[in-house]
């Protein structure tokens, strides 16, 4: 029979009479699968026996939930048919529920339409400007410090974790082995948008477009980043193969942490502090390897990622005398320390005002301004069986190379 006719059955079967009424929905999912035109109005049979207007029903993708208050389409039809019959889906209303919207990474604050360029073909242009000798580990290091933060500590993590509760299926992939960046300082919803300004056309300030275009890195190994910070997880799919929608005009999905923990359990686990990760720390950065090719790089080696880990944790405490902000820098293989670095400046309220007072453009730099700075610091390493410390004393000039810069080294 035509669709709908057995739409009009569907609603006239009498209660209870699961058979006849299962029986009729899967073959009007089977029509509507051929033909895609859905009847105006569709009822289809529930987990109690009886039938009910499809706008009504849920499909039980989120069997791990208390269901007492949901209408549940009846197990014995699937979800494929109950989504083509017009079920909505349990596991969406409850990410529904734990997601906020706000400002949107391709969303310009000043009101004009800023996306001139594919997000993804962005990204990876911005991965082939780095080029494949570019340090990974060495380039989030400066883009942190760009962003203010004082400590940071990166931990390689084998652990998988479940992949049953999660906001999207999809998810299930990001639930494995990832490179953990922890931070002291507090990322706002501005400063995750600021990480996805690819391609747009009204320029960020300098700052942000440090952060947008340095942040990129961050793909290097991982196609979907993940931001724990103020209460929030940030699922940054730039691909939208993660947890946003497929065709849609978002790349991200901001969803509150306590929410979460509550009704995705599993999505939540990666990022709660345990004995075996030092995740005590105010924003955490988890980037899940990728498991397979795709449109923003290979999959990802676990063995590469920590060659450049052990590697650049011996060259840290250089990059420490010449950052603006971080003092403390910790790597992790796992729960095994590798090498953490903390310098300590002698004066560090002369270091402070001396950064604060160079000038905020490069144009200005060449107004012919110079000033010096020298500043004694002492860097600690501990290592798993020792403890080295290195005493350095550090110029900092501004202006062009002459005498005064010549005096400054001989001191």
């Amino acid at each position: 029979p035509r669709a709908e006719v057995m739409a009009e059955a569907l609603c006239a079967t009498p209660s209870p009479c699961a058979e006849l009424a299962v029986a009729l929905a899967t073959e009007l999912a089977a029509s509507l699968r051929e033909d895609g035109v859905r009847p105006a109005k569709v009822a289809v049979p529930v987990c109690n026996g009886t039938v009910e207007n499809v706008e009504l029903v849920y499909i039980d993708d989120a069997p791990w939930r208390h269901k007492d208050e949901i209408i549940i389409l009846h197990p014995s039809i699937s979800a494929e048919d109950g989504r083509i019959l017009g079920c909505k889906s349990l596991r969406e209303k409850l990410a529904k529920e734990c997601e906020e919207t706000g400002v949107e990474a391709t969303i310009d604050h000043h009101g004009a339409q800023p996306v001139v360029e594919d997000p993804v073909g962005c990204v990876r242009r911005h991965l082939q400007d780095l080029g494949e000798g570019a340090d990974f580990v060495a380039e989030l290091i400066r883009q942190f410090d760009a962003s203010g933060a004082a400590r940071i500590c990166f931990i390689l993590s084998a652990e998988v974790f479940g992949t049953e509760q999660l906001p999207d299926p999809r998810a299930g992939e990001l639930q494995g082995a990832a490179l953990y960046i922890c931070l002291d300082k507090i990322f706002t919803e501005s400063d995750v948008a600021c990480m996805q300004r690819f391609g747009q056309a009204v320029p960020a300030s300098a700052a942000q477009d440090c952060v947008s275009s340095g942040m990129a890195v961050m793909y290097r190994y991982c196609d979907c980043p993940q931001v724990l910070s103020d209460e929030r997880l940030h699922f940054l799919d730039t691909t939208q193969s993660f947890v946003v929608k497929p065709l849609s005009a978002q790349r991200s999905r901001r969803f509150r942490a306590a929410r979460l923990r509550e009704r995705f359990s599993d999505a939540h686990a990666p990022f709660q502090a345990s004995q075996k990760l030092p995740l005590r720390h105010s924003t955490v950065f988890r980037l899940a390897l990728r498991t397979t090719r795709s449109d923003l790089g290979l999959k990802s080696d676990m063995s590469v990622l920590r060659k450049d880990l052990h590697k650049i944790s011996t060259l840290a405490d250089k990059m420490l005398l010449f950052a603006k902000n971080l003092r403390h820098i910790e790597f992790y293989d796992g729960p095994a320390l590798i090498a953490a670095h903390e310098a300590v400046c002698e004066e560090p309220q002369k270091r402070t005002c001396f950064f604060c007072s160079l000038p905020a453009t490069l144009q200005a730099c060449l107004g012919g301004q110079q000033c010096s700075y020298l500043s004694k610091e002492v860097v600690t390493t501990k290592m798993p069986d020792s403890t080295l410390i290195a005493e350095w004393a550090v110029v900092h000039h501004l202006g062009a190379v002459d005498d005064t810069m010549n005096a400054s080294f001989s001191e």
